[in-house]
This record gives structure tokens, C-alpha cells and sequence, in this order.
């Protein structure tokens, strides 16, 4: 009956460090890898850290797709945020500029 006992005791108290162990080797096996995707090089970072989760050719010097479209956008969303503009507000093109075709590399 000792025997029982003290070997109860010891599942006790070996179940959730098993769970710990599991649960952490889990966590690590299943780590996604970096995503293959058609570009020429990307970065990804987590924002807090800094930590870089995944990249690809990082340092190579391309030039930047639509950074243009990028620079309006992101001015007509900080316009909108300080109440500099609505969305109700007009926006004049002028002929010339609306004759203009869009950018090309």
C-alpha cells in the first residue's frame, strides 16, 4: 500500500510537468517557416522588438514599388486624423493633371 502511495504522489506532481514539457516542445516544432513569396526581398519585424521574424535578401537595393501611392495615402490618412480634411471635402484635378498617364520603371 506504501508503494501505491508514494507512486500516486509521484504522478501527481509528474502529470503537469509532463503538460509543461509538451506544451513548450510543441511551441518550438511548430514554428511557421518564412513564407516563399514572389518578390525580389522583403523584411519582416516585429514592431515592438525589433526582433526580424523573417527576410529574404533584406539589403539588396531595388527600387520601391508605388512609393508615391504610399506617400498620398499615408498624408490623406494623417490630414484626416488631425481634421486638416474629410471625406466630404472636394478635390479639384486640374485638366493637365487628369490628361497625365501614371508612373512607369
Amino acid at each position: 500500500m506504501m508503494h501505491t502511495d508514494t507512486f500516486s504522489k509521484y504522478l501527481r506532481r509528474s502529470i503537469p510537468i509532463l503538460f509543461f514539457l509538451i506544451w513548450n516542445v510543441h511551441a518550438v516544432v511548430f514554428v511557421p517557416k518564412a513564407p516563399k513569396i514572389p518578390v525580389k526581398s522583403y523584411i519582416l519585424m516585429e514592431v515592438n522588438t525589433g526582433k526580424i521574424i523573417a527576410n529574404h535578401e533584406e539589403n539588396k537595393k531595388i527600387q520601391p514599388a508605388s512609393i508615391t501611392k504610399l506617400m498620398t495615402a499615408y498624408s490623406v490618412f494623417e490630414a484626416l486624423e488631425n481634421g486638416q480634411i474629410s471625406l466630404n471635402d472636394p478635390v479639384r484635378i486640374s485638366q493637365r493633371a487628369s490628361s497625365i498617364g501614371g508612373s512607369t520603371m
